[in-house]
């Protein structure tokens, strides 16, 4: 339930989120200036400047807080919340099949050929019933020394 949901709309970039808290500023700085230039007005003039200095308060405020809180958080592009280079590198994985490799004889490493020797010996121990995987290990280091 406290799980985020991830947002419909495409992220901007950091920078247009910088621009979008200047253009509130920008508005909130209208605001103050239509209010102290609104005892020069009578009536309906007065109520209309008031009107827009409400609308652009609670625009530019919002804008400033909302881009605000994307740059904190990391909702644009290649911030911490970009999820989309994340989804193209899993789908791009995804699409690849493992490489299977195979040795020679001659090629095979000491690792793997003790391995692989181990796991004869096992299935045979298995299939006579009497040997133990501990047994067959001690067996099979002694032979390859």
């Amino acid at each position: 339930m406290n799980e985020k949901k991830p947002r419909k709309y495409s992220l901007s970039t950091r920078n247009w989120l910088l621009c979008k808290v200047l253009i509130g500023a920008y508005l909130i700085w209208n605001t103050y200036q239509l209010l102290q230039g609104i005892s020069n007005y009578e009536g309906t003039q007065k109520m209309l400047f008031l009107g827009f200095s409400v609308v652009f308060a609670v625009v530019g405020a919002g804008l400033i807080i909302l881009s605000i809180r994307d740059i904190l958080q990391g909702y644009y592009v290649g911030g911490p919340m970009d999820t989309s280079k994340k989804e193209e590198e899993e789908k791009k994985t995804a699409d690849k099949p493992v490489p299977k490799i195979t040795f020679d004889e001659e090629e095979m490493p000491e690792a793997a050929r003790k391995a692989a020797e181990e796991r004869e010996a096992a299935k045979a121990a298995e299939e006579a019933g009497t040997e133990t995987k501990k047994e067959s290990r001690k067996e099979t280091e002694e032979e390859s020394e």
